[in-house]
């Protein structure tokens, strides 16, 4: 099976599992809650959160299955917490959890070194019309940035956190500007920015004091395929202990 077949059938089952997952507050008070509407247009009573329950298909009616999982203890479900249930299991999880796509596609070991990966894209508000993206609600990304480096460290137990951005890269931002620069001085725990929506071109990557006194790693290499930016890091005893970044042009190639 692909690694592509596997993601699939793991994010389907997510969907499934939590379609028929009750808050562990909602099963102690007997399963009573407010009504929702699902993507087909039916009601359910559930309070788990809407961006569970609207991707998913209809629960089937009959009596409910046993909770195969209790997760009521994590404010973050990632699909590892579901990876090994059957179709259709049932699972506990905390009101307010959130559903995050934490697992092999985002952390990888390679050489002994946990790490983990996590993205962050610029508001649609002003580049795209409402209509399409509609039902999305962007979140700051120094908030965003601070939960994903948080799971990444402690949960996932990776040695390395990068991010994948396409905020910009602001060196003096103008008003409310908030760029790569940004998140990386006010969030600790960043190893490295891969940077991009400005199109700007680096000679070498640039560091960022963090709030604790780290650092954080921005490289951005233009547009167009011009030109691959390369960046090689050491890390002893989980930490990263130094990088060389370089440019490498492909129209040589």
């Amino acid at each position: 099976m692909t690694d592509d077949t596997t993601r699939d059938r793991v994010r389907a089952l997510v969907r499934d599992v939590l379609a028929t997952a009750l808050p562990a507050e909602e099963e102690a008070a007997g399963g009573s809650s407010s009504p929702m509407t699902t993507s087909e247009g039916s009601t359910q009573s559930s309070s788990v959160p809407t961006r569970f329950i609207n991707t998913a298909p209809e629960e089937t009616s009959g009596p409910q299955k046993e909770f195969a999982r209790d997760e009521s203890s994590k404010m973050v479900i990632t699909e590892a917490d579901v990876r090994g249930l059957e179709e259709g299991s049932r699972l506990r999880i905390a009101e307010g959890a959130h559903l995050t796509p934490l697992a092999a596609d985002i952390v990888r070991e390679l050489a002994g070194v946990r790490i983990g990966v996590f993205g962050l894209g610029i508001s649609p508000v002003g580049l795209i019309t409402p209509e399409n993206f509609k039902g999305i609600t962007y979140h700051d990304p120094v908030k965003v940035s601070r939960g994903a480096v948080r799971v990444l460290r402690e949960r996932e137990r990776c040695a390395m956190v990068l991010c994948a951005s396409h905020l910009g890269y602001y060196p003096n931002p103008k008003g409310e500007e908030i760029g790569d620069t940004q998140v990386a001085a006010q969030v600790d725990g960043i190893d490295f920015i891969a940077s991009g929506h400005t199109h700007t071109f680096m000679q070498q990557p640039v560091v960022v004091k963090t709030p604790a006194g780290g650092e954080t790693i921005i490289f951005q290499v233009g547009k167009s395929g011009i030109y691959l930016g390369r960046v090689d890091f050491t890390v002893k005893q989980n930490k990263v202990t130094a990088y060389a970044g370089k440019l490498l042009d492909l129209r040589d190639a």
